[in-house]
């Protein structure tokens, strides 16, 4: 239970750190398309270019990079449920089975939504196609996602045999 605890604790200071973050690509979303000069901007190592006419491509596909983040924030605060859940041992309650099947979409879905943004302004705003051999964020947000999914339908399962089991008793 330490171990579950210390977890807690470093979700909990991450969460905290991260509010005033969130709060800025709140804000961040609509300002983009009242911001001029965006070369001024780094954003998963995508330099943007001051040139005028990639402008607006910049703009349509950094928008949805700011809404994978703000998924994964979500994704933060849902795990953070998941480990109330576990220090008051409800570790197969209905609840903990949804937050995860929650935190598994919504990271799947920032992966994806990273992977095409990313390649549509590399092609797109710079004019050149790029692959990663190493493992990147986007990778790494779907197959979390996955792990997410795969964890709640272990859940459910186990959730059925305690139910089965109880009932035997």
């Amino acid at each position: 239970m330490r171990k579950l605890k210390i977890l807690k604790t470093i979700v909990d200071i991450l969460w905290i750190i991260s509010m005033p973050v969130l709060l800025i690509l709140i804000v961040a979303i609509p300002a983009i398309f009242f911001i001029e000069d965006l070369s001024i901007f780094e954003i998963f190592h995508l330099k943007i270019t001051s040139n005028p006419e990639n402008i607006i491509y910049a703009k349509i596909f950094i928008i949805p990079i700011l809404i994978s983040y703000i998924l994964v924030y979500i994704c933060i605060y849902y795990f953070k449920k998941i480990l109330e859940d576990f220090l008051i041992i409800k570790i197969f309650s209905e609840n903990v089975i949804r937050y995860f099947s929650k935190i598994g979409k919504l990271l799947l879905y920032a992966g994806i939504i990273l992977t095409i943004s990313k390649f549509g302004f590399l092609l797109i705003a710079e004019s050149k196609i790029e692959f990663e051999i190493f493992i990147s964020p986007q990778t790494l947000c779907i197959c979390f996602g996955l792990f997410c999914l795969v964890l709640s339908e272990i859940f459910k399962i186990s959730n059925q045999i305690k139910q089965e089991n109880e009932l035997t008793i």
